[in-house]
């Protein structure tokens, strides 16, 4: 139980915040979305015809490349393998975001994104917003399934 609570600490670890990541055996590791924060070409490249796309952003997000990458590379001289992957995170993001928007031929890609009017942040604890997000994200999920399944009849 101990090494399961360690890799779901590891699976969510941001590398400023645990600079060594976090040990599991003989290697360190941090949230996996620093290599690829949404693995759509990863999946097109394993086969997947038609994805589902979760995010955590509204449709219009762009990722800015880090303000200062002097004071990141220099947070993360301990684990230098670490370094060009944050650097490359916004560029990475943002051409996923055009593959989405553009995917190959044959690829379909549902995107659900929440609205504009979205409240909810990364720390967020009060009850009222947590609530309001909550049900935003039951209604695009019946909307998703809703797409899901026109798509299915159409196909």
């Amino acid at each position: 139980m101990a090494q399961l609570a360690e890799t779901m600490k590891a699976s969510s670890a941001m590398p400023v915040a645990y600079r060594g990541g976090v040990t599991l055996g003989d290697d360190n590791f941090v949230d996996g979305g620093v290599a690829d924060a949404i693995p759509v070409a990863e999946a097109i490249r394993r086969g997947a015809k038609r994805l589902l796309i979760l995010r955590s952003q509204t449709a219009d997000y762009r990722k800015r490349a880090p303000a200062s990458p002097r004071l990141l590379k220099h947070l993360l001289r301990k684990t230098p393998g670490l370094i060009a992957p944050m650097l490359q995170r916004a560029e990475q993001y943002n051409a996923t975001l055009d593959l989405i928007r553009q995917p190959p031929k044959g690829v379909e890609i549902i995107e659900i994104c929440p609205p504009p009017s979205f409240q909810l942040k990364r720390l967020t604890r009060s009850a009222a917003p947590l609530q309001q997000g909550y049900q935003l994200g039951l209604e695009a999920g019946v909307e998703a399934i809703t797409r899901w399944h026109e798509a299915d009849n159409f196909a």
